[in-house]
């Protein structure tokens, strides 16, 4: 077999190889629901998912959760979602400048001890994120997930995605899926 011949044989199977194994990965979390939160926030969420609002808060689980509940009595995972102007009334905009701050206050306010902090951008929003494993309020046993904050003009968020320890690896990726699909009206 000629050398050419032989390398052109090589690269077609490299090809074939690649869009193969391409075709197995999996092309990201399927988010076909979604759901207005406030008057400026929206929500994609799984199908297989419960989502509702309840006093303007976004609540997303796998099964319904009710907010009336006790702490105690909520052990499945959940993605909350609440517009800064409710969480911090009208007018707020202005008077928090870094949203670390009020990313410290919500720790205290759930008594979590954050193991990071960081910024993440999504599209052209800026999230400040504390992720933690440990006590969550007055929530049984050991959580773990991720508050993030996000200051925007007209208006920002406060996403709450936590989740037993035991259930962390089945949702982690469903709740990053989430909150890199809200969309926020102009």
């Amino acid at each position: 077999m000629k050398p050419n011949k032989k390398l052109s044989i090589m690269a077609l199977a490299a090809v074939l190889v690649v869009s193969c194994t391409c075709s197995l990965l999996p092309f990201g979390i399927n988010l076909p629901q979604s759901m207005q939160v406030g008057s400026y926030i929206t929500v994609n969420y799984p199908e297989e998912w419960y989502g509702t609002t309840e006093y303007d808060i976004g609540v997303f689980s796998p099964d319904y959760m009710d907010l009336e509940a006790d702490d105690e009595d909520i052990d499945q995972p959940f993605f909350f979602v609440i517009p800064l102007d409710l969480y911090l009334g009208e007018g707020w905009f202005g008077e928090i400048g870094d949203p670390e701050d009020l990313l410290d206050e919500m720790a205290f306010e759930f008594d979590v001890g954050f193991s990071s902090t960081t910024t993440v951008e999504v599209g052209n929003v800026r999230w400040t994120k504390g992720t933690f494993r440990g006590p969550f309020g007055d929530f049984l046993g050991i959580w773990e997930g991720w508050i993030a904050i996000q200051l925007l003009p007209r208006g920002g968020a406060v996403v709450m995605a936590v989740a037993p320890e035991s259930d962390w690896s089945d949702v982690d990726n469903i709740f990053d899926a989430m909150m890199d699909g809200m969309e926020f009206a102009d």
